[in-house]
């Protein structure tokens, strides 16, 4: 009987530590969509246009994200994480997200590794035919776009793995705590 009162009082403990909220899903997407933001990858798409329509030189670098907009950034990772989860929950993911400097790092490399498509200007023919030309910067734009999304979706994929593990441990022992395993007696009555 005195085991039995200190495993209740372990359940109860941990079921206490594992909370009840469920696991938020994250939109890894939306997350690499705040790194193009900061990144400045809409900038480079649109002055692939320009330059394909002659009014404007094509970008080919990114800019360096600001080390506290990055920090922010990973912030919302965080709580986006660990929304309605206990402290010790938390702090776990929190330690096993990198710190934004080494996000910042990531995605910046990324980024320089997608290339740029390399755009003509116009000609002189080619100013006669204005709709056209908008239609070839709008697909290198496109391109870029969806290969820098790709590259960058990779680097938050990667920069929450260890978070992704902490929740995956989270689900795993309130399913064993839901199936009876740990249950306190009380519960299981």
């Amino acid at each position: 009987a005195a085991v039995r009162a200190q495993l209740d009082a372990v359940a109860t403990s941990l079921a206490e530590d594992l909370g009840t909220a469920p696991v938020e899903v994250f939109d890894v997407a939306q997350a690499a969509r705040r790194l193009e933001d900061l990144l400045g990858v809409a900038a480079v798409g649109d002055s692939l246009v320009s330059a394909r329509r002659g009014t404007g030189v094509a970008v080919t670098g990114i800019r360096e994200p600001a080390r506290a907009r990055v920090e922010a950034i990973r912030t919302e990772w965080l709580d986006r994480l660990t929304l309605n989860l206990p402290g010790p929950w938390r702090r776990a993911v929190d330690e096993a997200l990198p710190d934004g400097a080494a996000i910042a790092d990531a995605a910046t490399s990324a980024l320089r590794q997608v290339p740029v498509p390399v755009v003509r200007g116009p000609g002189v023919l080619g100013r006669l035919r204005p709709a056209a030309l908008q239609r070839e910067g709008e697909a290198a734009r496109a391109a870029y776009q969806a290969a820098a999304q790709e590259a960058l979706v990779r680097v938050v994929t990667t920069a929450t793995a260890g978070a992704t593990v902490e929740l995956e441990g989270l689900a795993a022992a309130r399913a064993a705590l839901a199936q009876g395993r740990f249950a306190p007696a009380s519960s299981t009555a």
